[in-house]
């Protein structure tokens, strides 16, 4: 079985659906969640859509900083989860921009 074409949205609606999340949650704890949802989500749409072409550079900055929130969750603030959320989109959007086939 393959996957969507080469210039499948499916990364860029991984993306929307990830900010939903994270501007709906009410708490710190539940941003993190979603937050993290969506980079698990969008790296392994990634990684399956471009087999062998992906490498662990490629999305190293995207786990230290999901390693970070998981350790750091229950001492965040909303602010703090704010702000790592803006900054796992921006390596999110890096991430999709490299592999998809079209540009937004």
């Amino acid at each position: 079985m393959s996957g969507p074409p080469p210039d499948s949205t499916a990364s860029y609606i991984i993306i929307c659906n990830g900010r939903i999340g994270v501007a709906a949650a009410r708490s710190a704890i539940e941003k993190i969640q979603k937050l993290s949802d969506c980079a698990a989500q969008l790296v392994s749409h990634v990684v399956l859509e471009n087999r062998g072409k992906v490498k662990p550079d490629d999305t190293r900055e995207i786990s230290d900083l999901q390693h970070y929130l998981m350790d750091n969750m229950s001492k965040m603030d909303k602010k703090e989860a704010e702000e790592s959320a803006a900054e796992m989109f921006r390596l999110l959007y890096a991430l999709e921009a490299k592999f998809s086939g079209h540009s937004y």
